[in-house]
């Protein structure tokens, strides 16, 4: 698969294991990866959760860490490996987490139009609820009037919420399900500075909703498949 090239012609090949996707134009050893396929590697892995992926071209460190997070099986990486001094290190720094950054985490979130949300103006529990359970991901964002990120609801804050009134689970409202206060990152913040946010908090981070400088939600950052890489 060239990087012009749509993940609608896996249609046909829907009985192969696992798609390889190049990144590069192939044959041009030495490529740039193109960001562009990090949406296809969104798109493919929306549409086939049980397929695996694998990347070829243009794979350094930094996008060696963002293709774990995408959830790629494995990514080939040649003149990146041979163009540094040792091999040894060149392959310690595809598995490092302090990474020298040259994309902005916006260039891979998954974007707000594909994350699951709920408005809050209107919401109910029973709706706030659906919400996570119809997208699937163990989430969703709660937004404003327009798209200003108001809180976070997960399957955690469900529980919690749960357990707070167990006696009386009809009482639930949707700001006991609701994380007022989440984590969030910048779209301009390069991955560097992710990985230093994720350090620095106190607890495991599952969701980072990533905002605009006007703390406008425009997606989200999901560690899933990056976790179930390094078990």
């Amino acid at each position: 698969m060239t990087t012009p090239t749509n993940v609608d012609v896996f249609a046909e090949f829907e009985y192969m294991d696992f798609i390889l996707i190049m990144a590069t134009i192939p044959g041009q050893s030495g490529g740039v990866f193109d960001q562009d396929n990090f949406s296809k590697i969104r798109q493919f892995r929306k549409r086939y959760p049980s397929k695996s992926i694998h990347v070829d071209g243009g794979v350094n460190a930094e996008v060696s860490f963002i293709l774990r997070n995408m959830g790629v099986s494995s990514s080939v990486s040649g003149s990146y490996l041979f163009n540094e001094a040792s091999i040894g290190n060149a392959l310690m720094n595809l598995t490092q987490r302090d990474i020298h950054s040259h994309y902005c985490i916006k260039d891979f979130m998954t974007p707000l139009t594909e994350a699951p949300s709920i408005k809050l103006e209107g919401a109910t529990t029973k709706t706030m609820l659906q919400s996570v359970e119809d997208g699937k991901m163990g989430f969703a964002l709660v937004l404003g009037e327009q798209t200003e990120l108001i809180g976070l609801v997960s399957s955690a804050d469900i529980r919690k919420a749960l357990l707070k009134k167990i006696e009386k689970p009809s009482t639930i409202t949707t700001k006991d399900l609701m994380n007022l206060q989440p984590i969030s990152i910048l779209g301009n913040a390069t991955v560097n500075e992710l990985l230093k946010k994720i350090k620095s908090c106190p607890f495991p981070i599952m969701y980072l909703p990533v905002i605009d400088e006007n703390g406008n939600a425009i997606g989200i950052v999901n560690f899933a498949h990056l976790i179930k890489g390094e078990i």
